[in-house]
This record gives structure tokens, C-alpha cells and sequence, in this order.
């Protein structure tokens, strides 16, 4: 992975970490810590997938429904916030265990 490559992933964690406990609190409304584990992106910048945990368990799969419903806003908070030519798509995978 080039340093470019590098920076991005470290800056596409960030910014997703920073909006996604604030977005599922609003959407769930209760207290839910959601823990992006790692974020890894194509060689091509096409596509960001990004590694997450869900606690308390019983909430991980209403986590990755709004995940899987909501995947245009990230990318479109991502576009907001890094400098890039391209702004890859979003893919949320669950980490179970």
C-alpha cells in the first residue's frame, strides 16, 4: 500500500468513526458503542470497506441495517472531508466474535 493509500485510510477512519456513533444515537436512541476495527481500500480508490463491531450484541443487526441504508451519506461525509480525486463507495462489514 502506497503512503497516499496510507493517509486516506487513516483519514477515512476518522471521519467515519466521528460520524457514525453520533449517527446511530440519533437513529437508535439509545446508548450503543459502535467500534470501527479497520477500513481498507481498493488500489483503485473505488471502494472503502470498512470493518466495525456493534456492543451491546443484541443491536448489531439493526447497526448494520442503518449501515446498509445510509451507505450514500458516509460517502457523501467522506467527499466533504478528504482530498481525493475519487471518493470511494462505502461497504460496512460486521466483525462477529
Amino acid at each position: 500500500m502506497s503512503y497516499y493509500q496510507q493517509r486516506l485510510v487513516k483519514k477515512i477512519k476518522r471521519v467515519i468513526a466521528e460520524k457514525v456513533q453520533s449517527f446511530i444515537e440519533e437513529e437508535i436512541g439509545e446508548d450503543v458503542l459502535v467500534n470501527i476495527i479497520e477500513v481498507k481500500i481498493d488500489k483503485d480508490l473505488e471502494q472503502a470497506r470498512v470493518y466495525f463491531n456493534v456492543y451491546p450484541l443484541e443491536k448489531r443487526e439493526k447497526v448494520e441495517e442503518i449501515f446498509q441504508e445510509n451507505k450514500k451519506y458516509f460517502r457523501y461525509v467522506l467527499g466533504q472531508s478528504i482530498r481525493s480525486f475519487r471518493v470511494p463507495k462505502v461497504k460496512f462489514i460486521l466483525v462477529k466474535g
